[in-house]
Formats: structure tokens, C-alpha cells, sequence
């Protein structure tokens, strides 16, 4: 027996790769409308949590040279920033010292004064 040889045309491989693609496009969109795809950005997540709290810092005694009244010149719930003044020294206190003193000598010299007229009033 003799063994036959298939002939093959062009135009038939030709429509075969046409028919297999269509049928890979049609199993490709089957798979496709069924399965649910999900588009990713890249985003920045910030979490934000707002609760209330005492901040304890680590604070440092100052000393100043003068006395005086504390006169704070920032509020309690404000932010500050470094470097910035946070409160002034009142020297009303001071004030009042020199302003006693002030009184002071001025009713010594009152009492002088009323000792040299006494002295001027004897000698009549």
C-alpha cells in the first residue's frame, strides 16, 4: 500500500490561523467578562487622629536678674515656635520699691525742713 500525500493549500492554512485566532479572541473575552479586574493607584494614605492630651516638655528654670511681674505673651492652647518670646518681666514691682523710697526721703526731708524752722522759730 502505497501511502497518499495530503496537499495542503495556502488558502486553507490561511483560514485555519483566522478561524483559530477568532476563537482565542472570543475564549479570551469569555474569560475577561467574567472575572472582575480592579484598577490600582498609588496614593498616599495620612491617618489623622484628633484627641485631646497634656503635653509634658522639658522645660528649664530661668532665672532673671530683676524682679518683677510674669507677663506671658503667648496664649495657653497656642502653638509656638522656636526661638520665640514667651513672656516679659514687668518691673512694676521694682516701681513701687523705688516709689517707697522715693516716699521715704522725701518725709525725711519734710522733717528737715520743719526742723530748720523750728531752730529759725527759737531764735526769735
Amino acid at each position: 500500500m502505497a501511502k497518499k500525500k495530503i496537499k495542503i493549500k495556502l488558502t486553507n492554512i490561511f483560514l485555519l490561523i483566522i478561524v483559530i485566532y477568532i476563537l482565542v479572541q472570543i475564549i479570551l473575552w469569555t474569560i475577561g467578562y467574567f472575572t472582575r479586574t480592579m484598577v490600582l493607584d498609588e496614593e498616599d494614605i495620612n491617618l489623622q487622629v484628633k484627641e485631646k492630651g497634656l503635653v509634658v516638655m522639658d522645660e528649664t528654670l530661668v532665672k532673671a536678674e530683676d524682679d518683677g511681674i510674669i507677663k506671658y505673651d503667648i496664649d495657653s492652647d497656642e502653638k509656638i515656635q522656636n526661638n520665640k518670646l514667651l513672656f516679659t518681666i514687668s518691673k512694676s514691682n521694682v516701681n513701687e520699691k523705688i516709689n517707697e523710697k522715693i516716699e521715704v526721703l522725701e518725709n525725711e526731708i519734710k522733717d528737715l525742713e520743719q526742723k530748720e524752722k523750728n531752730k529759725s522759730s527759737n531764735i526769735i
